[in-house]
């Protein structure tokens, strides 16, 4: 499951999900454990959600398809560093 909060660094008035995203929506983000960004093949980050976890599915089902996201980071908290996946 993933959720997308941000585009282009702007919070989304609705954000965009995955379709086995639960209702409860607040909760869920909460709950999720993976911060992720997503960005093109020029270095643009276009999007940042959250995850339950650390895969390709936001890039594949959404990123790739609607603009172009050639790679995902995930947020490593234990580093304090953003991690490409």
């Amino acid at each position: 499951m993933w959720i997308i909060t941000k585009e282009e660094g702007r919070e989304i008035i609705k954000p965009i999900m995955s379709r086995d995203w639960p209702d409860d929506t607040e909760s869920q983000i909460k709950a999720s454990k993976y911060s992720f960004r997503m960005f093109d093949s020029e270095g643009v980050l276009w999007y940042e959600g959250v995850s339950d976890n650390k895969d390709f599915k936001p890039m594949d089902d959404f990123g790739g398809p609607n603009v172009g996201c050639t790679s995902i980071e995930y947020w490593n908290e234990g580093d304090r560093i953003w991690e490409m996946l």
